[in-house]
């Protein structure tokens, strides 16, 4: 179907703090370059242009980034950047809270 096309992936954070952000698809000959990734994080939104035709059945990095706690915090997946006839998938995302490491119980020898 022409016109533009997103989706969004909005889940609820609930310890707020760094996660590492990855989008996966499936594999098809039709897949295009660049589909525009958005991650809407605590200090603003990043943007990173994906080519999904040379990668499939893989987790690819967004990068890390602060969420609050809430649903305030996504990831879209859109055809910004491609002609507008043109695909694309939205087949899942991740968000992988980053632990927290804290020196304060170490012991100096």
């Amino acid at each position: 179907m022409a016109g533009a096309k997103s989706a969004f992936f909005n889940p609820l954070i609930v310890n707020p703090g760094s996660y590492d952000v990855y989008v996966a698809w499936g594999p098809a000959n039709n897949r295009r370059y660049p589909i525009t990734h958005r991650v809407c994080h605590t200090a603003g939104i990043s943007e990173y242009l994906i080519g999904q035709s040379t990668t499939a059945d893989e987790w690819i990095s967004l990068g890390r980034h602060v969420f609050a706690a809430g649903t305030s915090g996504y990831a879209e997946v859109c055809n910004a950047n491609i002609d507008e006839s043109g695909s694309m998938y939205a087949a899942a995302v991740k968000f992988v809270p980053v632990a927290v490491v804290s020196v304060a119980d170490w012991e100096i020898y």
